[in-house]
């Protein structure tokens, strides 16, 4: 919930804060990680807005986007983000289905010092069954970056290019 100290954020603020992540940031984490942070520590942003700067600044592949269509908010305290939506949202990504529940969350930081996002809760893929995602996480060894996804299964690391 908002109060007359949490600002909702305008298609231009959050078309500003997707563009200073995008030309700051060389990995997918770290880009959402400075989204988030930008964001301030109490933010609201509505469904449509973010909708409408996403068009504008960084157009999300159909699967992608498909997650956030029923999105009504975003809401920032601390560290912590809360996505709410209409209802529980499916997509096939990379042949994955992937799940994202009506109330989803996660805190924005670092592990190691390394950015991460973790505490997921609400997002699930499925493979045999579904499996909750708990943390993702940029790594960075001997110059070579992965990303570590450790959910209710597993870890497994992805190599970045």
């Amino acid at each position: 919930m908002t109060d007359a100290s949490t600002p909702n954020l305008t298609v231009t603020d959050v078309q500003s804060i997707i563009n200073n992540a995008k030309s700051s940031a060389s990995d997918p984490i770290t880009t959402a990680l400075q989204i988030f942070t930008n964001l301030g520590d109490q933010a609201t942003i509505s469904g449509d807005v973010l909708r409408q700067a996403l068009v504008a600044t960084a157009p999300l592949p159909p699967q992608y986007a498909s997650l956030l269509v029923g999105l009504q908010s975003i809401a920032k305290s601390g560290s912590t983000v809360t996505l709410t939506s209409t209802d529980d949202t499916q997509a096939t990504i990379s042949g994955t289905q992937a799940r994202l529940k009506k109330i989803a969350s996660f805190d924005v930081g670092s592990v190691n010092g390394q950015p991460a996002i973790t505490n997921i809760a609400g997002l699930s893929v499925h493979k045999f069954f579904w499996i909750d995602i708990q943390s993702v996480q940029l790594l960075q060894s001997q110059g070579q970056r992965s990303i570590r996804v450790v959910t209710s299964a597993a870890t497994k690391d992805f190599p970045l290019p």
